[in-house]
């Protein structure tokens, strides 16, 4: 209990961000190489996956920036 209680300053959200954008584009890539693995897969699959790369790595840039923000 004591790791969460210092991540209550003003960079835990941003942190937590970068942990979720970390989640998403490795779903994403995990949805793509099963997509691509199996060959009578659908579109589905693979917009699924884009999907999540896409919304992880503006995850992670958004965190990026306001980690870098909150720092100057």
């Amino acid at each position: 209990m004591k790791i969460f209680d210092s991540l209550r300053s003003r960079a835990a959200g941003p942190l937590w961000g970068l942990v979720f954008s970390l989640l998403m584009t490795a779903a994403g890539v995990g949805l793509w190489r099963y997509a691509t693995g199996m060959e009578a897969s659908g579109q589905t699959d693979e917009s699924l996956a884009v999907g999540a790369m896409v919304v992880g790595v503006f995850m992670g840039v958004y965190a990026g920036h306001e980690i870098y923000r909150s720092r100057r």
